[in-house]
């Protein structure tokens, strides 16, 4: 199987002539061409002998050099000979051979004395002659001559002897064998890889190939000449074969009889551009349709068929110049409505209503499912605009009983039953619709032998659910293959054998997708192309069930794989999907991930694209399988598969789980690439782990021939691989992005392709491209946004306002989308940053976007980095303030949304400094009251911890507000209280309030407690600390008021108060120098026992903070009250929690007796790092050669610690140390004297043990505050 399906970005351009030539050549007859035929050129062509033509050969030299192309180059040229050869050249080859002729195909441009040899006829005549001029005879013959008398090296090889020689003799000849070798060479200037590429693509596309087939058309076929290259073998007959298999299926049905409207529907499509079809299952609505585009198929139309209008409308609005026509079968749902069938039927009405004059389309709808999207009872009442709906009735007895006899022979139905059907038929005209004749061929061997007539017409009208489920009642190969081929393909995309296998047995490799997580590096490998480690291989059992549902019709093979007959039997597979118990869920889910995961990219696509329908068929409980399901597509190695998946979860946004939406801003910059992240290799493009933030621009002139074939509206298959290397070029060059290319980028399927192009177009300022613009508000690709965004703000100094104004609109409409909203913020919120948007950012935007941006953000999006904050105080230093407020006003609404669902942050939370810069008083006293009035403590405090901040630049109404909210009776009032207590400067007005004298707080620790009570001044009191939390997240600590710092140090002095240990331990974190030894210098002995739990506690649970000093102050006071071993078996049992090394003893108790006891209890780890010590200054001795003797040699040295290392380490596995890093020790050691690999393990395991016991000490201590509930608070996210 070949992946192959797009072309490389740059073909070769010997392989596009050769490839030109045989094409162009086989319209004129049977040839032979072998490329690089040994003893010859590049190409030879050869055509036999026929009706009194003799044979002929052509030899063809290909030179791609730019430049001018002159004699002395043509006389080099011609002077080319065999390998290892010294006579032979091409040009003695043309002199005297009959029936031959050059034809020399280049890139440069000729000199006018070349003119007259410019090719003008049909290859093949040049074997006849033509005449020449004496003058260009000579002018070669003097070009030769000039070639021979070149001086050769000073040591000239044998060869090159010869051929000089040879030159020389060839220049001797008459003039008349120049002019006879001339008269039968020709020459074809200026071309290159990319001209003969833009005229292979007309030339495949008359032949009716898909446009966007081309390439992978062309890539099959320069793989057949690499291959002839090195068999020397003709490549015709393997060509024709290739372009035979890959050549486009005709769309009209072989078996098709008219109904006698179809020349009526060809008027109505000639008329209207479209044609709508209606009526019930299987009455032959798809049947009709194909029969119409057949018909225009042979009229020269490219015809493609699906069932998405999103797809459609990029068809038939690309602006290439070929005639096209779309089929759209069941668009708005087969069975029944799809969930957003009201809008697809508003977007196929704007479809028809701008379709170009060369674009047709018809659609064919279930008319049950039509109806019950328009609420109506008849046909006639669905009209769109003034095109109705046209009824497809059942047809005439006689072409009924055709189409039967020809299913039921294809069958292989008894002519007894084939007569009796024929009989029902002339009777019943409920039996005169083609798919349920097709349908009653197909199942008509489950009927029983006496079945009557009635039977037979239920079995006819019968659901194809029905005959799907009995299909796979057959055999598990049957109901698995119908699952996977519902799974893997499109209406008008097949998917081939192995992707099939691969779904149905792929197991759980997901060669599609990238890992969950990656490291992107640089300079090693990059990711390979997506391909199955194992070919997916069919089981026995599967392979006879697709061979027995081709031969029921239900499945059809083409070029490009196996795919459903019709679309109702597509339905009927769909509803087998449907779980009916857990496990068959559980299959679901893998089979649909493994079809995201193929390696074949319109495959996975095709599965990204039954998403929405896969939506539906599962119950309601089991659909966030699927979103996860999409989540995982999001990780795909294809780019159109990551941006449908993207966009179904976008569509389903209020459909998805809490975590699933907290996702999606995530997913967003997942799907927003660039062209730097696409690698195309072996044919295929796919998004590539080393970003390649410098890739190759084709110089400009390189890509004009295909700038200019899509000017004239030629036709050029633009795929991922093209498309991206032209974009590349034109990011560098956005003066030559035209509006037609724009147009045609943007109806690529990749968004990272729509992105470029739109990046490019809006690079520079433009005119008349108002439907460009209206396309782009309409794409919903988060790397559109982020491309559009970038290049305005690039070119916003030379737009003009009403330029201005349509780009910004853009902008707004793609920002509600929330993942479109997602990734603008992360842009938006970094216009303050210079090396982003410049030292003038356009402020104004920020202004006008971030209103909706904000509106329209998943709720899961926080402020929490500060960004936002600090990009709106320059905006607010930039602009007018009350440009300003909508921002504000959409923070603080979204704000208040957020707090049911998030514990927010203090940054998120600080709306109020930038409220009262940019509203009004009256304009912003509501939201401050909103604000105030929310359920959840945490906003409460930090509003008002910044109101209290800003009280001077508040109004009266607003200290009115805060007055009010301290005295309203609510459970947290408390912690309001404390936040205004313990800012900088409280208000004396709200002091007195709350503790009945403004001057308060100068009083000392008992009055201010007395005054407030317990409970108030207890808050105060863990407001300032930040302790326990969330006081700390929401950053109301530590203010400057010199009050509290000076009420902590007394509490922290009288170990009989309740908050004695949350003052001792916020010294022990936070005290000034010495402050923490004087405390402790001050507690009486009663309380030393209790100072050491609370600091060997806080130790415990903090990295750092040794405070040396205070400790060996405490274990002073300790001994001298008889209290020091208590203490330490307490540090014996939680040091190896505290230390890691034997260092950290120093760093914990300071030189002393102390510190000398604390390592006494670590014999072991002492032991080990003594003894290694040792043997390494004995081993330096060694190697040094001191006291006489010679040195060692440092592998012996070497082997010497490793063996000392190991017996260590033997020593520790029976009894082992206790800190993690002697283990570190050990093993660096043994790095640096050459390692051993079993042994690092042995000592990887003895670390893991000690490291878990210090994390698990480090995690039992007990925090002062750790039984502290803060009453009263509310966390509005958790109730």
């Amino acid at each position: 199987m070949t992946i192959a399906i797009i072309g490389p970005e740059k073909f070769a351009f010997q392989d596009l002539v050769c490839v030109d030539l045989a094409l162009t050549a086989l319209a004129n007859g049977p040839v032979a061409l072998v490329p690089e035929q040994a003893g010859h050129e590049d190409a030879t062509l050869s055509w036999p002998a026929e009706e009194g033509v003799p044979t002929a050969t052509l030899e063809v030299q290909i030179k791609g050099a730019a430049g001018t192309f002159d004699m002395a180059m043509l006389a080099e040229h011609l002077l080319h000979y065999p390998d290892r050869a010294g006579k032979g050249s091409l040009l003695e080859r043309l002199m005297d051979a009959e029936g031959r002729a050059a034809l020399f195909v280049v890139s440069a441009r000729c000199v006018d004395i070349l003119t007259p040899l410019l090719l003008d006829r049909a290859p093949r005549a040049l074997v006849e002659g033509r005449e020449v001029t004496t003058a260009i005879a000579e002018a070669l013959r003097t070009a030769v001559t000039a070639v021979g008398h070149k001086s050769l090296p000073k040591k000239p090889s044998k060869l090159k002897e010869a051929r000089r020689l040879d030159a020389q003799a060839l220049a001797a000849r008459p003039l008349g064998d120049y002019a006879r070798a001339l008269c039968h060479l020709a020459i074809v200037e200026g071309q290159t890889a990319e001209v003969v590429e833009v005229r292979l693509h007309h030339e495949l596309q008359r032949r009716r190939f898909d446009t966007l087939s081309i390439r992978g058309v062309l890539a099959s076929l320069t793989d057949l000449l690499s291959s002839a290259k090195r068999s020397q073998t003709d490549v015709v007959p393997n060509m024709l074969r290739e372009l035979e298999s890959r050549a486009p299926q005709a769309v009209r049905p072989a078996d098709y009889y008219d109904r006698g409207i179809e020349t009526a529907l060809f008027e109505r499509l000639e008329d209207q551009r479209a044609v709508l079809l209606a009526g019930p299952p299987r009455a032959g609505k798809t049947w009709t349709a194909r029969r119409i585009g057949g018909e225009l198929q042979q009229l020269g139309f490219e015809v493609r068929s699906g069932s998405h209008i999103d797809e459609a409308e990029r068809f038939l609005t690309d602006p290439i110049g070929a005639a096209r026509l779309y089929i759209l079968d069941d668009p708005l749902g087969a069975r029944e409505p799809l969930p957003d069938a009201s809008a697809r039927l508003g977007a196929l009405r704007q479809l028809i209503e701008r379709l170009p004059p060369n674009r047709r389309i018809v659609a064919a709808q279930t008319e049950s499912v039509l109806l019950q999207i328009r609420g109506a009872a008849d046909l006639d009442d669905c009209s769109i605009g003034v095109r109705p709906w046209i009824a497809i009735t059942p047809l005439a007895p006689e072409p009924a009983i055709a189409i039967w006899r020809a299913a039921a022979a294809d069958q292989g139905i008894a002519k007894t039953a084939i007569d009796r059907v024929t009989k029902l038929i002339e009777r019943n005209e409920q039996l005169r619709e083609p798919g349920a004749l097709a349908y009653l061929a197909q199942t008509f061997d489950g009927l029983p032998d006496n079945v009557g007539d009635a039977e037979i017409l239920f079995q006819a009208r019968s659901d194809a659910v029905d005959f799907a489920r009995a299909l796979a009642g057959i055999s598990v190969g049957s109901r698995t293959m119908l699952s996977a081929a519902a799974l893997a393909t499109n209406p008008g995309q097949a998917a081939a054998l192995p992707e099939l296998a691969f779904i149905a047995n792929g197991g759980t490799a997901r060669p599609g997708f990238e890992p969950e997580s990656y490291v992107i590096s640089f300079g090693t490998d990059p990711r390979p192309v997506p391909t199955y480690l194992v070919p997916p291989q069919l089981a026995d059992g599967q392979v006879l069930a697709v061979d027995d549902l081709q031969r029921r019709r239900v499945l059809e093979q083409s070029d490009s794989g196996l795919n459903f007959t019709h679309p109702y039997l597509r339905a009927g597979a769909q509803a087998l999907l449907r779980p009916d118990i857990p496990g068959d869920l559980d299959r679901l889910v893998e089979q649909v991930e493994r079809s995201l995961a193929c390696v074949h990219s319109s495959t996975s696509l095709a599965a990204a694209r039954n998403l929405r329908w896969l939506r539906a068929a599962v119950p309601a409980k089991a659909r966030s399988s699927i979103f996860e399901i999409a989540r995982n597509g999001v990780r795909s190695l294809f780019p159109a598969t990551r941006d449908a998946c993207f966009a179904f979860l976008v569509d389903m946004a209020d459909e998805l789980s809490p975590s699933q939406r907290d996702r999606l801003p995530g997913l967003a910059d997942r799907v927003s690439i660039g062209l730097e992240d696409i690698d195309i290799s072996n044919g295929i493009g796919f998004i590539t782990d080393q970003p390649d933030m410098f890739a190759f621009a084709s110089p400009l002139n390189e890509i004009q021939p295909y700038l200019s074939a899509i000017e004239a509206g030629e036709p050029l298959g633009l795929d991922l691989a093209l498309g991206r290397r032209i974009l590349l070029t034109l990011e560098r060059h956005p003066d030559a992005m035209t509006a037609e290319a724009c147009r045609r980028f943007l109806r690529a399927d990749e968004a990272v392709i729509r992105a470029a192009a739109a990046s490019a177009w809006l690079a520079r300022p433009r005119e008349g491209d108002e439907d460009i613009i209206e396309w782009l508000a309409h794409d919903f690709a988060p790397s559109i946004s982020a491309a559009i965004l970038n290049s305005v703000t690039d070119s916003w100094k030379e737009l003009d306002a009403s330029r201005r104004k349509e780009l910004t609109e853009v902008l707004r409409a793609q920002a509600t989308s929330p993942g479109c909203a997602s990734v603008l913020l992360n842009r938006l919120v970094l216009f303050n940053r210079p090396e982003h948007y410049g030292d003038e950012p356009p402020w104004s935007l920020f202004a006008d976007l971030m209103p909706t941006v904000v509106e329209h953000l998943p709720l899961s999006v926080s402020f929490q980095n500060g960004r936002l904050n600090a990009a709106l105080d320059d905006a607010l230093m930039a602009l007018p303030a009350e440009a300003l407020a909508p921002v504000v006003e959409a923070w603080a609404y979204r704000l208040q949304r957020r707090l049911p669902y998030r514990m927010l942050d203090e940054y998120e939370l600080s709306v109020v400094e930038p409220l009262l810069a940019a509203l009004r008083p009256d304009r912003r006293l509501p939201l401050l009251r909103d604000l105030l009035g929310v359920a959840d403590t945490g906003a409460r405090v930090v509003t008002m911890k910044w109101l209290i901040d800003h009280w001077d630049d508040l109004v009266a109404d607003e200290h009115t507000l805060l007055s009010g909210s301290l005295a309203e009776g609510r459970d947290d009032a408390r912690w309001l209280a404390a936040t205004v207590l313990t800012r900088s400067e409280p208000p004396g007005r709200l002091v007195k309030q709350l503790g009945g004298d403004a001057e308060l707080l100068e009083g000392t620790s008992e009055q201010i407690e007395a005054a407030l009570g317990f409970e108030l001044f207890a808050a105060c009191i863990r407001t300032y600390r930040g302790d326990p939390q969330p006081l700390w997240w929401y950053a109301i600590h530590h203010s400057k008021n010199p009050t509290w710092p000076r009420i902590v140090r007394a509490l922290a002095r009288s170990s009989d108060h309740p908050l004695f240990g949350e003052a001792f331990v916020e010294i022990a974190a936070f005290g000034e120098k010495g402050e923490l030894r004087d405390t402790v210098a001050a507690l009486p002995d009663t309380a030393l026992i209790q100072a050491f739990e609370l600091l060997l506690q806080f130790k415990l649970g903090c990295t750092g903070f040794w405070r040396d000093k205070s400790w060996a102050h405490l274990l002073e006071r300790a001994e001298s009250a008889g209290l020091l071993d208590e203490m330490f078996d307490r540090i014996d049992a939680v040091s190896d929690g505290i230390l890691e090394d034997l260092r950290d003893t120093l760093r914990w108790f300071g030189e002393g007796p102390y510190a000398d006891r604390l390592i006494e209890l670590y014999p072991r780890d002492t032991a080990t790092l003594v003894d290694l010590r040792y043997m390494q200054d004995i081993c330096d001795m060694l190697l040094k050669g001191e006291a006489g003797h010679e040195p060692t040699e440092p592998d012996i040295i070497a082997l010497l610690l490793r063996a000392f290392i190991k017996n260590q380490v033997e020593k520790l596995e029976a009894e082992p140390c206790r800190l993690f890093k002697t283990w570190d020790i050990l093993s660096d050691a043994l790095k640096a004297n050459g390692g051993d690999a079993s042994l690092e393990v042995r000592i990887a395991a003895g670390r893991k043990a000690a490291l878990e016991r210090h994390q698990a000490l480090r995690e039992s201590h007990v925090d002062v505050t750790a039984d502290i509930q803060l009453d009263g608070w509310i966390d509005q996210a958790r109730q």
